[in-house]
């Protein structure tokens, strides 16, 4: 009788000792938190992106998530891009990326973000427009007597010639007269001519006149 009183208490503490070696083990009771372990590695430099080809976008609500390499432990296996529509209307992706770090690369995950509020509008203001450079030459010579050539064709109209200021290095310049097609018959020249001013003289320019 005393060996078997000795026998089940045996059995109950091994049973005692078997249920606390169990919950050691990580068997979660109700309610309790779960530690989970995170393994660190230290890959090598990722290869370069590979090129994608995109698929039809399935709908304007969807955003392209391009794809990545992922350290599989021994070696990087590639994960292809999709498409995805942001958990908000208005936010966008930002990719993740490998980051140098000591003895290694870290991954950086991607995550939506909502779009960067755009900054102050700085308008630049307008700069006053150059002063005029009034330039008054002296009376202009008389002008030259053109030695007109042959009329190239029947719808030519002559330009007579005339002098131009070029400044006080140069002084006055003859430009010489040419022959010219109007945009229409009814068309004539009127010639420009050198106006008196207060102080020197203005050209003013030659114009097209409708008859």
């Amino acid at each position: 009788m005393r060996r078997r009183v000795l026998w089940w208490g045996s059995a109950v503490m091994l049973l005692l000792m078997g249920c606390a070696v169990q919950g050691q083990m990580g068997v979660r009771t109700p309610g309790a938190p779960v530690t989970v372990g995170m393994v660190v590695s230290s890959p090598p430099p990722p290869p370069p992106p590979q090129v994608e080809v995109l698929p039809v976008q399935p709908g304007p609500a969807y955003l392209w998530v391009p794809g990545h390499w992922a350290w599989r432990g021994h070696e990087y296996a590639w994960l292809p891009g999709h498409w995805s529509v942001p958990p908000q209307p208005a936010q966008v992706w930002v990719p993740g990326h490998w980051e140098a770090r000591p003895g290694g690369y870290g991954w950086v995950e991607g995550h939506w973000r909502a779009p960067a509020a755009p900054g102050p509008v700085v308008v630049a203001p307008v700069p006053p427009p150059p002063a005029a450079v009034v330039v008054t030459p002296p009376p202009p010579p008389a002008p030259i007597a053109e030695v007109v050539v042959a009329r190239p064709g029947p719808a030519y109209v002559w330009v007579p010639g005339h002098w131009a200021w070029r400044g006080p290095e140069r002084g006055y310049v003859w430009l010489a007269g040419h022959w010219v097609i109007p945009q229409s018959p009814k068309h004539a020249w009127v010639p420009g001519h050198w106006a008196p001013q207060p102080g020197g003289y203005l050209w003013v320019e030659g114009t097209w006149h409708v008859r």
